[in-house]
């Protein structure tokens, strides 16, 4: 017959003192640090916390050396790495819950869309981890929550036209301590094969109270914690050149230190001529043109930000790693001046020809380039700038109005700009050439740059840069993010991970894993976890 008490409590096994798993610290290849002890490793390094606050080990100096001798080391928690148990993975979006009761729970989580920018979360709920003699293999119980999303529709229509998504599936992203909370992200294909995929919304899973016998004590709420505006935009141009295409004009004025005034010369004909007493007003207007084939638009043309994953960072907050490509140009009034009279003026009958310059010097840089974020915070870049500079000045010209209307000044030149210089920057900076330039796509500012869709590919991409030998490139993988350059081997610039942002001197492959509870950290170039 059955017996009501826990397996461990019955029998030969009531004689055991430990119960547990002794085996902890970095694995690698299989091998858990120097143990020697062999388990199947996880693919991944996510190691899940469960911390149920038990005691601190009862055991004596003696009986930790003997064990340390046997390759043993005996926690009072325990990490799940890369969702696996024992060498057994957990299904997919499946993580351990505990109660307030202290009792392990096997959360299941599917998603579903049933209303415009809604997603619905079916949780199948079991009891984990409990032997018992007798026991029959549980039912799982179902709940669902319904949670109202920004944006999580198929087509979305903005400054850059009509964008449409290929796909969409919710998947598990991280589960905090305990799995009191787990974080679950809605994504999408942006492209028809889907090699392009985002990070649309993220959705944070709260499971309270007990669970009673059979899971359905346990209280259910769900929200949406980083809505799509805050992970991935799809296209924005500057408001003043929607189209992208065109240059803008440049306006701008000054007072000069001298004016036209009217006088009166020998055959009674009226003009304008060179005086003191009064001021003029210089405008400058169309002053336009195009560097590296791009129009000299004022502010940002266009910026394109997508979030490949979401993660808890070391204090639990929720962070959104993203990825943002950007063009900007801008450009100023570096100075400008009035030289004065050039000579003598002429006027005749109903009109005057004028003898005076105005300069102006306009500088400007075309900023082009990748950018890793954490939530809106720059992590790192690859940034190529380019200085430019041009300056205009306008002299003699002539009015055919009577009196001639001399009050006002234009330059309506175009300005002859000209390259001043080229700079990276980032931390790989140092390893690109200055020479060295992201691949234009023209004058058309569509699609600004074909480098970026190379970037914004399944787990990554690499872009060979124009004007000299040189290739840089982006690793994402789940809850990893960081640029490299590629020679050789690859050398990595600053890494994005849940505990904060590290650098490494490894080179070629790369992988980390983390531990929350103590905040270890290694970097490798084989896979590796915690366990």
């Amino acid at each position: 017959m059955p017996v009501d008490h826990d397996i461990k409590d019955a029998g030969i096994l009531a004689g055991f003192t430990r119960w547990g798993w002794p085996w902890h610290g970095l694995c690698e290849g299989g091998a858990i640090g120097s143990s020697g002890k062999i388990i199947t490793q996880p693919a991944t390094g996510n190691a899940w916390l469960i911390d149920k606050s038990l005691p601190a080990l009862d055991i004596t100096p003696a009986e930790i050396a003997s064990e340390a001798l046997a390759g043993r080391e005996w926690r009072n928690y325990a990490l799940i790495p890369g969702g696996s148990v024992h060498g057994q993975a957990l299904p997919a979006n499946t993580y351990i819950h505990v109660d307030a009761d202290g009792l392990n729970w096997m959360v299941t989580v599917s998603g579903s869309f049933p209303a415009v920018n809604s997603v619905r979360l079916q949780l199948s709920i079991v009891r984990f981890g409990h032997f018992q003699i007798g026991a029959t293999l549980p039912t799982p119980v179902l709940k669902t929550v319904d949670v109202s999303c920004e944006d999580v529709e198929l087509s979305w229509s903005g400054p850059g036209g009509t964008w449409y998504r290929f796909g969409r599936w919710v998947d598990l992203q991280d589960v905090w301590t305990n799995g009191a909370r787990a974080l679950l992200g809605v994504f999408m294909g942006t492209v028809p094969d889907v090699s392009q995929v985002a990070l649309f919304s993220a959705i944070e899973l709260v499971l309270t109270g007990s669970g009673g016998a059979d899971g359905s004590g346990l209280a259910v709420a769900a929200t949406e914690v980083k809505p799509r505006s805050s992970l991935t935009t799809d296209g924005l141009y500057d408001g003043t050149n929607s189209s992208g295409t065109s240059g803008s004009i440049m306006s701008g004025s000054f007072i000069a230190d001298s004016n036209y005034v009217l006088v009166e010369i020998p055959d009674n004909s009226t003009c304008y001529g060179w005086g003191s007493g009064g001021t003029m007003e210089v405008h400058w207007t169309g002053l336009e043109g195009y560097v590296n084939g791009y129009p000299l638009v004022s502010g940002y043309i266009k910026e394109l930000t997508s979030c490949r994953f979401c993660c808890y960072g070391a204090d639990g907050t929720v962070l959104a790693y993203r990825l943002k490509s950007s063009m900007t140009i801008d450009h100023w009034v570096a100075s400008y001046g009035d030289t004065g009279k050039l000579g003598d003026y002429t006027c005749y009958a109903g009109a005057c020809n004028l003898g005076r310059e105005i300069t102006v010097t306009i500088a400007g840089q075309h900023v082009e380039g990748c950018y890793l974020l954490q939530n809106d915070s720059v992590i790192d870049k690859i940034e190529h700038t380019v200085a430019y500079s041009g300056t205009q000045s306008q002299g003699r010209g002539t009015y055919t109005s009577n009196p001639c209307d001399l009050n006002l000044w234009e330059i309506d030149y175009p300005v002859p700009y000209h390259e001043s210089g080229r700079s990276w920057a980032g931390s790989l900076s140092a390893l690109i050439p200055v020479a060295a330039y992201w691949p234009t796509a023209g004058a058309s500012l569509d699609l600004f740059a074909s480098w970026k869709q190379v970037f914004e590919v399944n787990g990554g991409g690499i872009v060979n840069l124009s004007g000299a030998v040189a290739t840089v490139g982006i690793h994402r993988t789940l809850n990893i993010a960081g640029f490299f350059t590629l020679g050789t081997t690859r050398n990595y610039g600053t890494i994005a991970t849940p505990l904060g942002n590290k650098t490494t001197t490894e080179t070629g492959g790369l992988y980390f894993a983390w531990q929350r509870k103590t905040g270890e950290f290694a970097f490798s170039a084989n896979p590796i976890c915690y366990v």
